[in-house]
């Protein structure tokens, strides 16, 4: 069961106080037993409490992480194999735990897609639920979260990922609550802005397990890391190339989606690889394909306030080209505009794509994919 609100009003409060409190009194009472259970909460790295495991001696860590390392649920397992990273130099015997945990999430990908498919799609479902219930609707964003995907690791656990179609069982979820999910995460955008909807897809949510896999190697020293473990990730990090959704890794995770406190300005942007070069493109060429093509910085890093001026640039010449209801190009960057807007709080912005799209849905026999647009950016 999730621990309740006892006063906390973000995430960071809710890890720093009431989590962190039923992990020390879990551990101390049966560390076995409490990583099991706590370990369904682990759908981003922030949930995975490490400091409170420094405490145990290693024998006793690791016979948590290989009990935990039993179950289906991909998002416990990486969790663990992250705990497991922490322990690498203190023997072998976290060596080979971490072995087993990679061998788990990536020996068998149809097996790892069709369990971040049945996750998907039970958190797609409890998301919805939550957003229509009477009570369970005023609860903050970060707990209804958490719940969603404690419930979904819960069944993932219990049906793991076998046999599963992925594109099958999200299509299903979608049927029966996509709309109501889809609109409770954008409705929840003003607090949680940088988490889209559309990233729950089984696929992006194995790049995302595998970023946090491979994110965790990268912290080691080069003389802790273990070589098995680079095979491995080398191995998944081919299947994940061939897929192309290697971006992905680097998005956040279903539980990252809250503002960021420090918006980013262009002169932080050249510090990062592209990142200058990216903006000074669009600023050559504010366009659609351009503002596509840069996209991953955006989600990744965020949007700096002195390029606005060419969001709307872009916006102005989609405005400016004749209109055409399957041009997928102009659609993906009015997505992106419309997460723009969100990002940096720019209403001026959000009313030019919610009119541009109001009137091309006038026109348009299909309205679906248009208000999809109009309705996160109002």
């Amino acid at each position: 069961m999730l621990l309740p609100v006892a006063g906390s009003v973000t995430l960071a409060d809710y890890i720093g106080q009431e989590l962190n409190v039923a992990w020390r009194d879990g551990l101390e009472a049966d560390p076995v037993r409490a990583l099991r259970r706590l370990a369904i909460t682990f759908a981003a790295p922030e949930l995975v409490l490490r400091g409170p495991l420094q405490g145990l001696d290693a024998d006793a860590a690791a016979n948590a992480i290989e009990a935990v390392s039993k179950v289906e649920d991909p998002f416990s397992l990486v969790g663990v194999f992250e705990i497991c990273a922490d322990r690498a130099a203190q023997g072998q015997r976290f060596v080979t735990l971490g072995d087993r945990l990679l061998d788990s999430l990536f020996g068998d990908m149809r097996r790892l897609t069709g369990a971040c498919a049945l996750f998907g799609g039970i958190f797609v479902i409890t998301t919805a639920h939550f957003a229509m219930h009477e009570t369970l609707q005023r609860r903050p964003v970060f707990w209804r979260r958490i719940a969603s995907t404690a419930h979904a690791s819960l069944i993932v656990r219990v049906f793991g990922g076998k046999g599963i179609d992925p594109d099958e069982m999200i299509s299903w979820a979608m049927r029966l609550f996509g709309d109501a999910y889809f609109l409770s995460v954008v409705s929840d955008f003003a607090i949680e802005p940088q988490w889209r909807p559309e990233w729950i897809l089984p696929k992006i949510l194995v790049a995302d397990v595998f970023g946090r896999a491979f994110g965790a190697w990268r912290r080691l020293s080069k003389e802790a890391a273990p070589p098995s473990w680079k095979e491995r990730l080398d191995k998944a990090y081919a299947w994940i190339a061939e897929e192309k959704i290697e971006t992905f890794a680097r998005y956040q995770s279903v539980l990252q989606g809250v503002r960021r406190a420090h918006r980013p300005t262009l002169a932080e942007f050249r510090n990062i690889p592209q990142g200058g070069d990216a903006f000074l493109a669009l600023a050559n060429e504010p366009n659609a394909n351009t503002l596509l093509s840069i996209s991953p910085f955006i989600e990744t890093f965020g949007f700096p306030y002195e390029s606005i001026g060419d969001a709307e640039k872009v916006l102005a010449s989609i405005q400016s080209a004749p209109p055409d209801e399957d041009d997928k190009i102009a659609r993906a960057a009015l997505a992106i505009l419309a997460h723009i807007a969100i990002l940096t709080e720019n209403p001026a912005l959000a009313d030019g794509i919610s009119e541009l799209c109001l009137e091309r849905a006038r026109r348009a026999d299909s309205h679906g994919s248009i208000f999809d647009l109009a309705l996160p950016a109002h």
